[in-house]
């Protein structure tokens, strides 16, 4: 019993440790991308740019891989194209 408790406990510190990660990295490129200047700091949106924040990953990350190829929804959209071109999908997973 102890040790199925103690592969539990290794394997729900292992998977924090390793979201954790991914969340710094996505902050570090969330400022270093500029994304905090029109999103705002906490990803709250302004009135006329959009709220991140509390935002499915998954729509996140088909949202910026749409933007990477090119492809919005409205001409208002299109300002994202060169914010996500230079991103890797590694970086959009971890952004959104």
């Amino acid at each position: 019993m102890r040790f199925l408790l103690s592969i539990l406990l290794i394997s729900s510190t292992l998977l924090y440790a390793k979201e954790n990660a991914a969340y710094n990295r996505g902050a570090t490129l969330y400022f270093a991308s500029s994304c905090g200047n029109c999103h705002g700091t906490h990803a709250e949106g302004s009135s006329y740019y959009p709220r991140l924040a509390n935002k499915k990953q998954k729509v996140l990350i088909k949202k910026l891989q749409n933007f990477k190829k090119g492809i919005a929804n409205t001409q208002k959209q299109e300002i994202m194209f060169t914010f996500a071109k230079p991103l890797s999908q590694k970086e959009i997973e971890d952004i959104a």
